[in-house]
């Protein structure tokens, strides 16, 4: 994949789907798979503007960024909670946004 922004911070999935409302080409799919011990669930959605980043962390479109992004901490706590992680990656050429989480194995069930 040429021309790709790649990071450990996946934003929460209903912000996943808002990134495709101003494609001109709207899609999205949704993958499940087993990985050894890993549940994986890979969500792509069209996206024809990249997203803004700091780093390694997705901003905010709304008007007001201090009161928004609060979700994606509550993500990540919880995969780690569940020995997860996950991992999104935007594709400028294909105008794909994807996000990889991986949930581990849940003892007891």
């Amino acid at each position: 994949m040429n021309n790709t922004a790649k990071n450990n911070s996946t934003p929460f999935i209903p912000f996943l789907f808002l990134f495709g409302e101003k494609s001109e080409k709207k899609r999205v799919s949704i993958e499940t798979a087993k990985r050894n011990t890993y549940s994986v669930l890979i969500i792509s959605n069209s996206c024809d503007i990249a997203p803004k980043v700091n780093g390694r962390r997705l901003i905010s479109s709304k008007e007001d960024h201090e009161l928004h992004g609060y979700g994606l901490k509550s993500v990540a706590t919880t995969l780690k909670k569940y020995q997860g992680d996950f991992d999104w990656v935007y594709n400028s050429d294909s105008h794909l946004f994807t996000i990889t989480v991986m949930i581990g194995e849940i003892k007891g069930k």
